[in-house]
């Protein structure tokens, strides 16, 4: 396996990127199995940390062992926490540096203060995303970029050998390049539709099947999602409407910049 090119998502030329452009940006923690930051700038560290599937935002950090923040000299915060009455989205000039006991999930750093409007951008960014369809329907979900891990948790992960992750300009993102090589991915119990990109060579295209994807070889792929049950119009819509190439949701990929 090899991860070639660029890992950071450029940003895109449209109004929702140009409000939250990505020099603004100095940190950016997913908290969806790690501490690290997708910017590579300034990774955190844990202590027993532990990560678990939420119904409302996916995989998050949820409370047990700790995690550590390091001084990134950023001026304010935002991120989202659930202190057991619900998720609440935060905006603060206090960047915290110890998480612990609550559910966290996004928190991204910048480095100035946000103006009202630009807090609305990044919490309605955030909750556009999350309304792609991340229930208990979603049972394995696999970005594709940087290796063949299952992100939803609730599924086995895959195998990948001899392939690559390259830099692709079009979708801005790393894909898997499959190459001569090949990745399995595991059946996921109660599969009934599969969506996923595809790059034969002459662009992408957004997939739909409701026959269970157990291998990928030859082309380009990436997000492969399995469902077990049928999504609706809107569900499928905000899936390509934030995945599509050229997409005008960013914030430098809320949900994915590595």
């Amino acid at each position: 396996m090899s991860i070639i090119g660029n890992t950071v998502k450029p940003s895109a030329t449209s109004t929702i990127c140009n409000t939250i452009p990505l020099h603004w940006l100095v940190a950016d923690y997913k908290l969806t199995g790690t501490a690290e930051d997708d910017l590579n700038n300034f990774n955190g560290s844990e202590s027993s940390a532990t990560y678990a599937y939420d119904n409302d935002r996916g995989v998050v950090y949820d409370g047990g062992g700790s995690i550590t923040i390091p001084n990134t000299g950023g001026l304010s915060c935002t991120y989202w926490v659930d202190a057991g009455s619900g998720w609440v989205f935060i905006y603060s000039l206090t960047i915290p540096t110890n998480l612990s006991i609550n559910k966290y999930s996004n928190l991204v750093i910048y480095n100035k203060e946000l103006l009202v409007e630009e807090q609305s951008t990044v919490e309605d960014i955030q909750e556009f995303i999350h309304n792609i369809p991340i229930d208990n329907s979603l049972v394995a979900y696999y970005p594709l970029d940087g290796n063949s891990l299952d992100n939803a948790i609730s599924q086995a992960d895959g195998t990948d050998s001899g392939v690559s992750y390259v830099y692709d300009n079009t979708l801005n993102s790393i894909v898997l390049a499959c190459g001569s090589g090949n990745v399995s991915l595991p059946s996921a119990a109660g599969h009934v539709e599969t969506y996923y990109w595809e790059n034969t060579g002459i662009g992408w295209v957004h997939n739909k099947t409701t026959t269970e994807i157990t291998s990928l070889t030859t082309n380009k792929y990436s997000n492969v999602r399995k469902y077990n049950r049928a999504l609706s119009q809107a569900e499928i819509e905000a899936i390509y409407e934030y995945e599509k190439p050229n997409s005008t949701v960013c914030l430098a990929d809320v949900q994915n910049i590595t």
